[in-house]
């Protein structure tokens, strides 16, 4: 109830807004603030007034500029910084005004620890430590060499009460709140780890099935679909026996023929992705002339769909040999040359230029095809995705997906460009 209500002062910053820890700071930095008239008013009266004036002062400013960056700018590291000076200037008056190391250092040295452990991450845990040490080593040099520096050696049993009263409320102050907000955020971090862990649990479940069911529905596709494939080659034999050729039966077979090339094409990436979320996929690496398997692919590629057989593979800089897993890149060539015959409606090879520079290679394929409407473009990587444009062209839109894949486990990466209507340019950077 106590951490709710303190949570809720408007001064200390919304808490919709500010973290604990930033509120925290926001009251300490207040604390100081209030704290430093006050201060001065206990020694108005005394001796001491002229020499308390100026540190006071001085803290007093630094306190009301570390809440401005905190409180209002929200800068929370600024603001933790100059708390810090704040730390090391009331040590400082409390060395020299109360005692020295002998007097009240340790009680005041104490909360104000705890403070900066409260406030700081983890990661500086080590150099707060560091800091208290070194600043407890310079007092205590400072006490046995410099003693007149100290200005209060004898105090008052009202001094002494009031500043006990004093450094005893900022150490409770500290101690019972973080209490408090301990527990209330180790209570909270549990109950979030038991949550997360039975999301991560369900997730891995899940994840299990979907690649148990994707695999098993790959290995029971492919035999009725070599049976098909079987039986469509009988029939189409068995007719040629029997001098029964027909140009329409030609037709049909050859559908028969796409259809399975095209359902297998599908289930092969389905299972490269899969096999690559499960970090199955090893890699075969040999030395790789990227244009010598151009070459023979451009080859392969010809007798597909392409209406003009001419082409041309333009190259840049010294031709160098890549460690490569040639199946991977090649099939990932395959796919683009493919997609860029497949794509234009006069259905030409695409321009290809490959580019050897001083870390890697950069190859280039561009069509001159019906290309990807702008607004699309963040869906290209996405499993089954196909371009509104293309909803009357085969494909699975599992392509550039695989190809982005295989590229990226070879420590490479993929780029795409293009223009409705003007065509569509791939480039996939391979590193040597």
């Amino acid at each position: 109830m106590y951490v709710q209500k303190f949570s809720s002062i408007q001064l200390l910053g919304d808490k919709s807004e500010f973290t604990f820890e930033h509120q925290m700071l926001n009251s300490s930095l207040l604390l100081v603030i209030f704290g430093s008239p006050f201060l001065l008013g206990i020694e108005a009266n005394s001796g001491n007034f002229d020499l308390f004036i100026y540190p006071i002062t001085f803290l007093f400013v630094t306190a009301v500029f570390a809440y401005r960056a905190s409180r209002i700018r929200k800068k929370f590291f600024t603001a933790l910084y100059l708390f810090s000076l704040i730390v090391i200037i009331l040590l400082f008056i409390t060395w020299a005004f109360l005692g020295g190391i002998k007097g009240f250092l340790p009680i005041v040295s104490f909360p104000l620890l705890i403070l900066l452990i409260q406030f700081f991450p983890k990661v500086y845990f080590k150099y707060i430590i560091g800091s208290s040490l070194l600043l407890f080593f310079i007092f205590f040099y400072l006490e046995h060499e410099h003693h007149d520096l100290i200005l209060i050696k004898d105090l008052s049993l009202k001094d002494i009460i009031i500043r006990w009263i004093f450094a005893l409320t900022i150490a409770f102050y500290s101690l019972y709140i973080s209490k408090k907000q301990y527990h209330k955020w180790k209570n909270a971090f549990y109950e979030k780890e038991v949550q997360l862990k039975t999301t991560l649990r369900k997730e891995q479940e899940i994840n299990q099935l979907k690649g148990k069911f994707i695999m098993m529905v790959a290995h029971q596709f492919r035999t009725p679909m070599t049976t098909i494939q079987s039986s469509a080659e009988l029939l189409e034999l068995k007719n040629r026996i029997r001098h029964k050729d027909d140009p329409n039966d030609e037709i049909q077979y050859n559908r028969i023929y796409g259809a399975i090339a095209d359902l297998t094409e599908m289930i092969e990436q389905i299972t490269y992705i899969e096999n690559i979320e499960k970090e199955k996929l090893s890699l075969t690496l040999k030395p790789t002339n990227l244009l010598v398997l151009l070459e023979e692919l451009l080859q392969q590629t010809t007798w597909k769909k392409a209406t003009s057989h001419h082409h041309a593979i333009t190259t840049i800089g010294a031709i160098q040999n890549l460690a490569l897993d040639e199946k991977l890149i090649k099939k990932s060539l395959e796919i683009l040359i493919s997609n860029a015959i497949k794509f234009d409606p006069k259905h030409r090879l695409p321009f290809i230029q490959v580019e050897y520079k001083t870390h890697h290679v950069e190859i280039f394929i561009r069509d001159r095809g019906i290309g990807i409407p702008e607004t699309e473009f963040e869906f290209l990587f996405t499993p089954f995705f196909r371009a509104s444009n293309a909803n009357n062209i085969k494909g699975t839109g599992l392509g550039l997906l695989t190809v982005k894949h295989f590229i990226e486990i070879h420590q490479g990466s993929i780029s795409v460009k293009s223009k409705e209507n003007q065509g569509t340019e791939v480039c996939l950077c391979l590193p040597y």
